[in-house]
């Protein structure tokens, strides 16, 4: 049987050679360095753009409902003065006519007494 051996097989490099692999390993990251760093930096700056795009969409829209809220409490406020007005108003008219059906019963009363006293006759 014959068996298998590993052969192992030493590379001696010049010092030029050394170089060269040193400098295309460094320029190699560098450059995957490089690319990487633009990825990054073009991905956070779009992020970031499209982030703040929504915060003012969102404060522009928070701007109209609070527009909004401040007309209706203004017009809630107008109709509860005009409410106010009309109720002292109607106080004042529930007032009168109790004094009206008052003086209306008093006359049925003086009415009734004279013709009851007619009818004794």
């Amino acid at each position: 049987m014959e068996s298998t051996q590993t052969i192992k097989t030493e590379q001696n490099l010049s010092t030029k050679e050394l170089q060269n692999h040193l400098i295309k390993t460094i320029l190699g990251a560098l450059a995957v360095a490089l690319v990487g760093a633009f990825l990054t930096s073009y991905v956070s700056t779009y992020t970031t753009k499209n982030s703040i795009d929504e915060l003012n969409k969102s404060k522009e829209e928070t701007s109209k409902d609070i527009k909004a809220l401040k007309n209706d409490v203004n017009d809630i406020k107008i109709s509860l003065s005009n409410t106010g007005i009309y109720t002292t108003n109607n106080i004042d008219d529930i007032k009168a006519l109790k004094d009206d059906v008052k003086e209306i019963k008093k006359s049925q009363e003086e009415m009734l007494k004279l013709l009851y006293q007619m009818n004794k006759k």
